[in-house]
């Protein structure tokens, strides 16, 4: 289920920027105080001696 995303994330460029960071979306998480949506961002990190992604 796709909510509302809050004007401030589209106008900021928020999720664009953390994806472009490497960051992949993850869960929902709950409505922010205004009401819009949030969404939880991971970033996978490889362990010592362990190939980084290309």
């Amino acid at each position: 289920m796709k909510g509302h995303i809050h004007d401030g994330a589209a106008l900021s460029g928020a999720r664009v920027f953390y994806e472009l960071l490497g960051f992949r979306p993850g869960e929902p998480a709950a409505p922010g105080p205004e009401g819009g949506s949030r969404r939880l961002y991971r970033l996978d990190v490889p362990g010592p001696g362990l190939p980084r992604p290309a």
